[in-house]
């Protein structure tokens, strides 16, 4: 790791008294000068939430990509893989499966993890969150039980979406999840911690998404919002 502790301006052929260099050599004269130009306790404070920042980001462009070639395979053969590893362990963080069945009228993608050995944990989340984004980035598209996430989609969807992200990791980009278009009904005790933690929660129309949408805007579910009338006629 090199630092830049000091940038100036050369005056007067190093000869005039401003001249940048000749400021530095009095400066390092003396000790309480040296130590004023070395990197302080905020600086390496800041040096380790950047390195560690650009860790995980590596990561998720790993991560990104191993989804393009576990999505290729599943299309091919109907089910794939792959050993996802750790950002800085030598052992695999877990290993994920992916299914994949395709009709006339859909697209199904099942995605389960294997051996996860931080599940619960906030890496963990980035890496559920990564994979959903690259296999399907609609949020609300995916439900969740028993720790398996599946989602529906139109017929095509797996080869646009292939398409997407070999533009994504050729021009080392993340993709971004896409917001919830509707707003679902759920158990209000729930959604506080489920928005906190990242995870899913149950609507009344029986779908799981996890809260990350303000839906104040959005408008409701229909299903939800039919239950939800039943409910209130008691």
């Amino acid at each position: 790791m090199r630092w830049v502790v000091a940038a100036g301006l050369a005056k007067g052929g190093h000869e005039d008294h401003e001249d940048f260099y000749e400021q530095l050599k009095r400066q390092c004269g003396t000790k309480t000068g040296r130590e004023a130009l070395l990197p302080t306790a905020e600086d390496l404070r800041l040096l380790r939430r950047e390195t560690v920042a650009k860790i995980l980001t590596d990561w998720e462009r790993l991560v990104q990509e191993l989804a393009r070639r576990l999505l290729e395979q599943a299309m091919r053969d109907g089910h794939s893989r792959l050993a996802v590893p750790h950002p800085t362990e030598p052992a695999p963080l877990t290993t994920v499966d992916l299914e994949f069945s395709a009709d006339d009228d859909i697209e199904e993608f099942v995605l389960s993890f294997i051996d996860h050995t931080q599940r619960g944990s906030q890496l963990a989340y980035l890496l559920e969150r990564r994979l959903l984004t690259s296999i399907a980035p609609p949020q609300q598209d995916w439900d969740v039980a028993g720790g398996i996430y599946s989602a529906m989609e139109a017929p095509g969807h797996g080869n646009r979406q292939v398409a997407r992200l070999q533009e994504a990791v050729k021009n080392s980009q993340l993709l971004e999840s896409v917001p919830g278009e509707v707003a679902h009904r759920a158990h209000r005790l729930h959604i506080g911690d489920a928005a906190v933690q990242g995870t899913a929660v149950r609507a009344l129309c029986g779908v799981f998404f996890v809260p990350r949408t303000d839906p104040t805007d959005l408008p409701y579910c229909e299903e939800c919002s039919r239950r939800y009338a039943r409910l209130s006629a008691f």
